[in-house]
């Protein structure tokens, strides 16, 4: 229910793509439902919505806007751009092509951003961000070694010479100045 109904956030791409889904066919649910129950209040007899029709096509297409605005806006918040870029939907024709396009398959910023920490995990997690985790790990183990091998090299090359870690530098005092 917090992916339908609630703005604070991030959401990843399996998430925003599960809501897309999950959205429309829950307003499909609610217009049978409101449509089917009471049929005889809504319409009249030569089926036009009366004035009770049309308030349950306003109170359903709320629910659609709302639902649709907060699956974007996380999703937004999950690139680290403000809420307002939801508007974009309402562009003609590029509009909500360049939403789904961004949303859909645009990858989010790894860690914290302005919105708060990455996804929470569970379905549909932002695959990108545990990637990026792994990725800063084997960096982190990478230079790890590095940092051992050149120690060994150095403590190598002293045990090697025995006379090269006792010289003192050539010259005047600690930093070779010769007087």
């Amino acid at each position: 229910m917090n992916l339908l109904f609630n703005f604070e956030g991030r959401i990843g791409r399996g998430k925003y793509w599960l809501g897309t889904l999950i959205q429309p066919i829950l307003l499909l649910i609610a217009a049978l439902v409101v449509f089917g129950l009471f049929p005889f209040t809504y319409f009249t007899p030569d089926h036009s919505f009366t004035s009770t029709g049309w308030f349950a096509v306003a109170a359903l297409a709320i629910f659609g806007y709302w639902t649709s605005a907060c699956i974007i806006i996380k999703r937004y918040h999950d690139l680290d751009k403000p809420g307002v870029w939801y508007l974009m939907v309402f562009v003609p024709i590029i509009g909500p092509i360049w939403v789904l396009v961004e949303c859909g398959f645009f990858a989010g910023t790894p860690g914290a951003n302005d919105y708060g920490p990455p996804d929470s995990g569970g379905w549909g997690s932002s695959v990108d961000d545990e990637i990026e985790a792994l990725r800063r790990g084997s960096q982190a183990v990478a230079q790890a070694s590095t940092f051992s091998t050149s120690i060994r090299a150095a403590r190598n090359t002293r045990e090697a010479q025995p006379g090269l870690a006792r010289q003192a530098p050539a010259g005047f005092g600690r930093r070779g100045l010769q007087t």
